[in-house]
């Protein structure tokens, strides 16, 4: 018997999942994931369910981004690995290219009805820099190996007693804009980031309050498959926009996948 989980249902899973800020591990949306498809995959054993379809979910507006892909991948990735019940059939609904992938290799349907979780891993700080009364720390990047995007996740804190304006730019012109920089020499510019509860292809601001971390995703494209490590450079303005503007950089960052 199939579960075909709708597109409006999954995009209300999954927002109230990435938008909520919480301790982090190597990237914050992980441990909410491994949650979420454990509790998922539960559900679907007990109800004596076998199959199960993700679709990509939508920024607040309605589009589909690199970011929202990304983590529908994840997902479906997390949910066949939790929960050995789990399989995925071909059929008429909209599928991620991760779900492709598993249509192809022939996914067997276990026996047994019960689901095993693995622990999530421990936050690590990989770097870390201070820069106008803000700390920024580098949780870590991962590529996509299928289209060679790198999300990177950085938290920021704001190390004043009170709330503090902070922006920061993927990009805008040659001056406000996040870089990537790999092993091998090569810089690209950031495509999109998620700051907090906001995602946007520019820029995005948030007022911080005092010494508590928020996290950051930036999104680069087309990044070298040889590159095995990176360096992140964040642009932007804290305190203010008539400031002078940030340059902090996160340096040798292993690159996962």
């Amino acid at each position: 018997e199939d579960i075909v989980m709708r597109k409006t249902l999954l995009v209300v899973i999954m927002a109230s999942l990435f938008w909520v800020s919480n301790s982090t591990p190597s990237f914050a949306y992980e441990y909410e994931i491994k949650i979420l498809s454990a509790s998922m995959a539960d559900n679907i054993s007990k109800a004596g369910k076998k199959r199960i379809a993700v679709v990509d979910f939508t920024d607040l507006q309605g589009n589909i981004t690199e970011l929202g892909r990304f983590i529908a991948e994840e997902l479906s990735v997390d949910l066949i690995n939790t929960a050995k019940v789990i399989s995925a059939a071909k059929g008429d609904i909209a599928k991620t290219k991760a779900i492709e992938e598993l249509f192809g290799k022939g996914i067997e349907t276990a026996t047994s009805g019960r689901t095993t979780t693995s622990s999530a891993p421990q936050p690590k700080v990989i770097s870390r820099t201070n820069m106008k009364g803000f700390t920024f720390e580098a949780k870590g990047c991962r590529m996509k190996p299928s289209d060679n995007i790198v999300v990177c996740h950085v938290t920021v804190i704001n190390n004043d007693e009170r709330e503090k304006f902070i922006e920061i730019y993927a990009h805008w012109n040659h001056i406000l804009l996040s870089l990537l920089y790999d092993n091998r020499g090569n810089q690209y510019i950031a495509k999109e980031i998620q700051f907090g509860a906001k995602l946007d292809k520019y820029h995005i601001s948030q007022t911080l309050p005092p010494q508590l971390p928020v996290n950051a995703f930036l999104v680069f494209e087309n990044v070298s498959p040889e590159a095995k490590s990176v360096s992140l450079r964040l642009g932007g303005y804290a305190g203010n926009r008539d400031s002078d503007p940030f340059y902090a950089v996160l340096r040798d960052i292993p690159l996962s996948r």
